[in-house]
């Protein structure tokens, strides 16, 4: 109306309501019987339910879902589940679901112009505490020198603060890449193991493997080890995995290539799977290098699952490029093999592949690097 007021029409012709009354009465007895079969099935009362719905002639839902209630619940039939639910899909049942899936949508993180914020490089590590919202990177190769210098970056602020220019000034860890970091987000300790030297710089070194900590409260860096090598823990390494589990407060390192300081050394050593121990300060040896269920690599991805105890090893390189997926169980040291039904859809064999875990979804996201054709030879960078 011109007021802007709602104006309506009112009908009181029995011709046009009593069909409306009719339908509302029918709905609203149809949604009282439904909500009586539901109750009825809820319960086991299965001779109830039958009766009610052959007198009313009501069906409580679409007749695939009560077959998938019959064998799921009645009968605990999964074969039987799996093909209903395959033959829902094919019949065009989930198009509507399928058709909204999620997909990765990548946001570029802008930090303010002007404030601090680490270099370029490569080969550096980083963690994140997921408590306080805070990442963490140290060191790693800008293209002509290592680098020492340590970062907090704040989520919450989206800003960067530089910890330390230069960690060994502060009792830190010396200048490094190809290094491994993980985050006790519980006891705020970060721990930081391995190096990459170039063979001029190591001809006449001794090679040592030092362990750090770092206390993210009290701004403290401390030497665990000067050489876990000497310990029972594994040798100078580099380009290896390495996680946490904050319960239990045992870390755990695979893989990872061995520096050694001879140019005529031609075959290549690797480091097979530790634990350590943090409040007994004690290494273990779980699977060495030469285990047949689990072949020692470098480049490769590690998750680690807390719940279930299990570590996810996938892909890297030995003498060419792995594709394989690997569970090791850390509570009774066993190995299996994951096969996929559909190879098609099985990431290719790379290097430097990266992942996370999400433990609440049980998903891994992987992210792809550098594969090889292993019948060409050619290297793809693939960004799937």
């Amino acid at each position: 109306s011109a007021s802007g007021m709602s104006s309506y029409l009112v009908f009181s012709d029995p011709l046009y309501v009593n069909p409306c009354i009719q339908f509302f009465t029918n709905r609203r007895q149809e949604r009282a019987i439904k909500l009586c079969l539901k109750h009825l099935r809820q319960h086991n009362y299965s001779e109830a339910f039958e009766s009610l719905q052959k007198r009313t002639k009501v069906q409580l839902e679409h007749p695939m879902l009560t077959q998938l209630h019959e064998k799921l619940v009645g009968s605990g039939d999964f074969d039987e589940v799996e093909v209903l639910l395959d033959n829902a899909f094919h019949d065009g049942y989930m198009e509507d679901y399928t058709s909204k899936q999620y997909s990765a949508k990548w946001e570029q993180i802008h930090v303010p112009d002007g404030s601090p914020r680490p270099g370029n490089r490569g080969g550096h590590p980083m963690c994140i505490d997921e408590t306080a919202g805070k990442v963490y990177l140290f060191g790693g190769w800008d293209g002509k020198n290592d680098l020492s210098d340590f970062w907090e970056y704040s989520s919450p602020t989206n800003t960067w603060q530089c910890i330390s220019a230069d960690t060994e000034i502060n009792s830190g860890p010396c200048r490094r890449s190809c290094h491994k970091m993980v985050l006790d987000s519980k006891h705020k300790l970060i721990y930081i193991l391995g190096r990459y030297l170039d063979l001029r710089a190591r001809v006449n070194m001794e090679l040592k493997s030092d362990f750090y900590c770092y206390d993210i409260q009290c701004d403290q860096w401390n030497l665990i080890s000067s050489d876990t090598g000497s310990e029972g823990g594994p040798n100078l390494i580099y380009d290896h995995q390495m996680v946490l589990d904050s319960e239990l407060q045992t870390i755990y390192i695979f893989g990872g290539k061995i520096l050694n300081n001879s140019a005529h050394r031609s075959e290549a050593e690797y480091s097979g799977l530790y634990k350590y121990h943090i409040p007994s300060n004690v290494w273990t040896v779980l699977k060495p290098d030469n285990d047949p269920m689990l072949r020692s690599r470098f480049g490769h991805s590690m998750l680690y699952h807390p719940d279930k105890k299990q570590l996810f090893i996938f892909a890297g390189q030995r003498e060419h490029f792995l594709d394989d997926f690997v569970v090791y169980n850390t509570h009774n040291d066993t190995v299996e093999q994951v096969v996929c039904v559909d190879e098609t859809k099985v990431p290719e064999s790379g290097f430097t592949m990266r992942a996370t875990i999400d433990t609440q979804h049980q998903e891994i996201h992987m992210m792809s690097g550098l594969s090889k054709d292993h019948r060409t030879g050619s290297k793809d960078y693939s960004d799937a």
